[in-house]
């Protein structure tokens, strides 16, 4: 994430706060790092994300994370629309809800996108 992400927030783009309790999660994680999270299309789909990756490149609204499914994390990764991040739990996360290059990890395969 850049310096300019930093200070505007991170832009998210399909995290339903209902789904899986990313919004706790999120409620918790900007009051703790004190980083806004901005989420765009909260309730869209995975070929929504990748196309908001796409479109959206080199503008201040680009996604900066998405959660994604693994077959759709793949496919990011393929297009080189995401960059390699290995979380601090990936040991404990199972073979087929990781990439080997640390691409994509979670329980609901979470990418980082690409530079801008």
């Amino acid at each position: 994430m850049t310096l300019t992400s930093k200070t505007r927030g991170a832009n998210s783009s399909t995290l339903p706060p209902t789904w899986a309790n990313y919004g706790e999660i999120m409620k918790t994680y900007q009051s703790e790092v004190k980083l806004k999270l901005i989420a765009a299309i909260p309730d869209g789909t995975s070929a929504q994300e990748l196309s908001a990756i796409k479109s959206q490149k080199g503008s201040k609204r680009a996604p900066d994370v998405v959660g994604v499914g693994p077959s759709f994390a793949e496919i990011g990764r393929k297009g080189g629309l995401v960059s390699p991040y290995k979380v601090s739990t990936g040991s404990s996360i199972p073979a087929n809800l990781k990439h080997a290059s640390g691409a994509w990890a979670s329980r609901r395969a979470c990418a980082r996108r690409s530079a801008r």
